[in-house]
């Protein structure tokens, strides 16, 4: 049985559309209508106080998601106001670092790439582009997928990175990076990302409005605007099959 352990009062003044907690689950980060990203510190008992309010957006903020602590205290978000933003904490202070604008329409997900692949992060719009945007070491540097979908994107996760080997070479390598998004269209699209070009693996019939990976990379669970939940599992490289539809008497 789930019971709740606390509650947090965000002080959002319209619908929160986002929440989620860091790594370490120490800070929450709440988004808005209200164009505000908030974050709060929480305790080990439950308890939660808040530490910033996060201005710069211009209109409703549909999504925030942390990046992996290795790389600093670092939150990105995305709104109706056709930008994203990546917000840094540096000395214990709340400060933008970086803002995307070459979207046409509202921003509808972001999302942070695994650690392995460093610090880079996508995010997808209505304006049926998907972008991924790498740090250089010096500066932020996008690459966008035109008509990633044809009726607006939704959604887009990453897939965790993969270690394997091979005969010929035994040393560990990191699977190429593998992005999926989805999209009025009625469909969910997974992406291939290498150095300077990114390219289409697969696409799945469904409509889509949120998507997520297993740890290990090879199950994908999708959700629509049906109220349902599908699982797909990968059983040839690029050749995906669906392993479980909800039952619509349960």
């Amino acid at each position: 049985m789930v019971s709740l352990t606390s509650k947090v009062e965000t002080g959002h003044r319209d619908i929160v559309h986002d929440a989620q907690m860091n790594f370490h689950g120490t800070r929450l980060a709440t988004c808005s209508s209200d164009h505000l990203v908030k974050i709060f510190e929480i305790k080990s008992n439950g308890q939660s106080f808040p530490m910033a309010e996060l201005t710069g957006h211009d209109g409703p903020v549909w999504q925030v998601n942390w990046a992996h602590p290795k790389f600093g205290t670092i939150l990105a978000s995305c709104s109706h106001d056709r930008k994203a933003i990546v917000w840094k904490e540096v000395n214990g202070k709340w400060q933008k670092s970086y803002e995307y604008n070459q979207h046409e329409a509202s921003v509808n997900s972001i999302s942070w790439a695994p650690p392995q692949y460093d610090l880079i992060f996508a995010c997808c719009s209505t304006d049926c582009s998907v972008s991924i945007i790498s740090w250089m070491g010096d500066v932020w540097k996008p690459i966008k997928i035109p008509k990633a979908h044809e009726e607006g994107c939704n959604a887009v996760s990453w897939a965790p990175a993969k270690r394997t080997k091979s005969l010929v070479d035994p040393t560990e390598q990191i699977d190429p990076k593998r992005i999926v998004s989805g999209g009025n269209d009625r469909l969910v699209k997974i992406w291939k990302s290498r150095p300077g070009r990114t390219r289409r693996l697969a696409r799945l019939l469904l409509v889509e409005w949120m998507d997520d990976w297993s740890l290990c990379a090879t199950v994908l669970a999708v959700s629509g605007a049906d109220n349902k939940v599908n699982l797909f599992q990968e059983r040839l490289p690029n050749q995906w099959m669906r392993i479980s539809e909800p039952d619509e008497d349960k």
